[in-house]
């Protein structure tokens, strides 16, 4: 009986691990109150030797407002979530902070597919397909908010 238990206790632990990573952007998103998406020269950003974030953005964007939050939540509404990507090229950071603290900085690469960016966290275990078109209209939403 003990065993049994144990072993309920090891699966449900497990399967709460397992989620709390597959929702880990959704989780970072609810926990932020301001997103800056840099997009960067994907010229430099190519032969990269450094990490990306250390080069100088040649557009920048924040998501502060309810219906910038709003717009984005949509986003990522209808996104595809795919296992471990390989190589990716990035051309956005996506940094998530709560006041002035950096919580979480993902990647968006918007080269390697002709219809879809691919939105990444930095170890590439994991990462979610949008669609590039809808991609594109958040950013120029956003743009036009400010």
């Amino acid at each position: 009986m003990k065993t049994r238990i144990l072993l309920l206790l090891f699966s449900l632990s497990t399967l709460v691990s397992c989620e709390v990573k597959f929702n880990d952007l959704f989780i970072t998103r609810f926990k932020t109150n301001k997103i800056v998406i840099n997009l960067y020269n994907s010229k430099d950003t190519k032969e990269r030797s450094r990490e990306l974030t250390s080069f100088i953005p040649e557009k920048v964007y924040e998501v502060t407002s309810d219906a910038q939050f709003t717009s984005f939540d949509v986003l990522l509404k209808n996104c595809l979530k795919t296992g471990y990507c390989c190589c990716p090229e990035a051309t956005y950071s996506i940094s998530f902070y709560d006041n002035n603290e950096v919580l979480d900085i993902f990647y968006a690469d918007t080269i390697q597919f002709k219809n879809k960016v691919r939105i990444y966290e930095g170890s590439f275990q994991y990462s979610y397909l949008i669609e590039k078109d809808k991609w594109r209209n958040f950013l120029k939403e956003i743009e036009l908010k400010k």
